[in-house]
């Protein structure tokens, strides 16, 4: 699923070695803000910057509702069981709501800032938001008296992503400090090795894999970086063809699924094995010394592919 700064959005099938486009929309004119999907693929929700949201079938991307939130989105979230959907505004509201075309409710409003991302985190999700805060802030959306309250996720500078693990018992975290830590949804407490430097520059997206073991980001020079958030182990540093990276997903089969600003959202094969393969059978052997450590930087090097 990928949207684009025209309004564009499509869907595709990349379960094969090659991906087939389902459906397309034509352009809009307003660009893609944001993008959601449940966790069974069912509903999918698109967010663009005139403040239209456009509900989805999961399947073939034909239209169930649409609804208008009245500002331009900044952050949106389906929860996992695609029962209930989140939004965030460029004039400091969080709605939330059942993905059936009615307008979400306002939950939280705050004048003069900017919500920066939504995230539904726990194993009885909550929805954890910040804006231009160092704060996470946390609201049950099921209870219609709720509040929103503090919690313990803390950065030294705006927190700009929140992400939940696949089991919604862990919660990473990126700010602008440059620091991605990772939370125990239910404590509020640091996990292991949980705080990670990961570039030179702010994150632009955080992802869980399908297992949940490790955590990779995506930022402004263009490298995926992977780790494993319970380990002191360094880095794992993919290069891709260069350029800003925006936007991050994991495919069940553990590949990523990665968008820039060149048009192009590449998939990336990230087990060194697999990876290795794959190069050997487009490109020509012996290849050159400083090509392999450029393709798979953490093998030894073969001069032949075998």
């Amino acid at each position: 699923m990928v949207g684009t700064a025209d309004g564009r959005t499509a869907l595709w099938d990349v379960t094969g070695r090659t991906p087939r486009l389902v459906t397309a929309t034509a352009p809009t004119g307003h660009a893609v803000t944001g993008l959601a999907l449940d966790r069974d693929a069912r509903t999918w929700v698109t967010a663009t910057a005139e403040g239209a949201l456009r509900i989805r079938r999961g399947s073939d991307g034909g239209d169930l509702a649409a609804t208008d939130l009245g500002a331009r989105p900044t952050a949106l979230a389906l929860s996992p069981d695609g029962s209930l959907l989140a939004a965030g505004t460029a004039d400091g509201r969080v709605l939330a709501g059942p993905p059936d075309g009615s307008p979400p409710r306002p939950r939280w409003h705050k004048e003069r800032v900017e919500v920066n991302t939504v995230a539904f985190v726990g194993e009885r999700p909550e929805l954890a938001f910040a804006y231009d805060t160092t704060l996470v802030h946390l609201l049950d959306v099921r209870d219609p008296a709720a509040t929103a309250r503090r919690s313990g996720m803390e950065h030294g500078d705006h927190i700009r992503r929140i992400v939940a693990s696949p089991d919604g018992r862990r919660v990473a975290t990126a700010g602008n400090d440059r620091l991605v830590r990772v939370w125990d949804a239910a404590t509020g407490d640091l996990v292991g090795a949980a705080e990670r430097t990961v570039g030179a520059d702010t994150v632009h997206a955080l992802a869980f894999t399908p297992d949940g073991r490790s955590l990779a980001a995506v930022g402004h020079d263009g490298a995926l970086r992977l780790w494993d958030p319970a380990s002191p182990d360094p880095l794992a540093t993919v290069t891709g063809p260069g350029g800003p990276l925006n936007a991050l997903a994991f495919l069940p089969d553990g590949r990523a699924l990665t968008a820039g600003e060149d048009g192009a959202a590449p998939v990336w094969t990230l087990d060194p094995a697999t990876a290795a393969t794959a190069a050997c059978t487009v490109l020509r052997p012996p290849l050159p010394r400083a090509e392999w450590s450029r393709l798979l930087p953490t093998l030894p090097y073969r001069p032949t592919c075998r």
